[in-house]
Order: structure tokens, then sequence, then C-alpha cells
């Protein structure tokens, strides 16, 4: 299965631009997941504003599915975290 990368970049230098990286994108992908439940909450106790917590509260809750997906080991105990560099 071929790979896409920007253009003009090697699959070296993709790799060596998204591995650190990566972690900070993470981080704010949980802060922000936090942020929006937090907001949800907020909005929650607001009259008229039920749909709009609902809506932050799924979007909270496919970034943390989405984290999972980047994070969580396989059954070999390796995740796509770990496995950026080595193609």
């Amino acid at each position: 299965m071929k790979t896409r990368r920007a253009a003009g970049c090697s699959a070296g230098a993709a790799s060596v631009i998204a591995r650190p990286m990566l972690p900070t994108v993470l981080s704010i992908l949980v802060l922000a997941a936090f942020a929006l439940t937090g907001g949800a909450i907020y909005l929650w106790r607001k009259p008229g504003m039920r749909r709009q917590a609902l809506l932050m509260l799924a979007l909270a809750a496919i970034a943390l599915v989405n984290l999972a997906i980047w994070t969580v080991p396989d059954g070999n105990g390796r995740s796509p975290v770990s496995q950026i560099g080595e193609r």
C-alpha cells in the first residue's frame, strides 16, 4: 500500500518532519478534547444550547478515538506512532 506525502518531500524527509511534531500534535488534541468537554458542560446548562453541547461532545469523542487509533498498540505491541520512521 503506497503512502501519500507532501509534494517535494521524500519519505525520509517526511518522517524527519513528522516524528518530532507528532507528540505535540497529539498533546494539543487531548487538550482540545478536554476544552470541548468543558465547553459542552458549560453550554448544557444554558437554555437552548443543548444541540451545540451535544455536537461538542461528539467532536471530543471523535478526537479521542482518533488519538486512540494513533497510540493504542496492535496485537504485536506496535502502535502507528512507533512505526512512523520505519518505512
